[in-house]
């Protein structure tokens, strides 16, 4: 169910099975610093309310550049407060969006995380909904 739409980012929710789908959009590569980090903060308010314990984060269509100091931010004010603990992500097809990502959950908070990368969403969902 869609529980969250914007020009930037969708989040679908599945309580049956205590998943969360976070799907950025194509029209990324016109967000701003700030819309990301509204984006992401209307994430972390969806998360507290449903505490879902997998997400699939599809990062296929993004565009958006994450340096560093977006993936301090990332890190800091928001990792802490996610309740998924087994994250599939779909890689962007954009190598430098892809390797900014990577980075952030290298860090300190995204290195928490059970993470695995895919190019398809029948494998992502398939190895995130297996027991933890």
């Amino acid at each position: 169910m869609t529980i969250y739409k914007s020009d930037f980012l969708k989040v679908d929710i599945f309580k049956d099975l205590s998943l969360i789908k976070m799907i950025w959009l194509a029209k990324t590569k016109i967000m701003s610093f700030e819309q990301y980090q509204e984006e992401f903060l209307n994430y972390k308010n969806i998360v507290l309310e449903y505490k879902p314990e997998r997400a699939i984060v599809d990062t296929m269509q993004m565009n958006f550049r994450i340096t560093p100091d977006i993936q301090d931010w990332t890190n800091k004010l928001i990792f802490p407060f996610l309740t998924s603990r087994k994250v599939a992500f779909l890689v962007s097809f954009e190598m430098i969006v892809q390797m900014g990502i990577e980075q952030t959950m290298e860090e300190e908070e995204g290195a928490k995380f059970n993470i695995q990368y895919f190019d398809n969403y029948e494998s992502a969902e398939n190895w995130v909904l297996q027991t933890m």
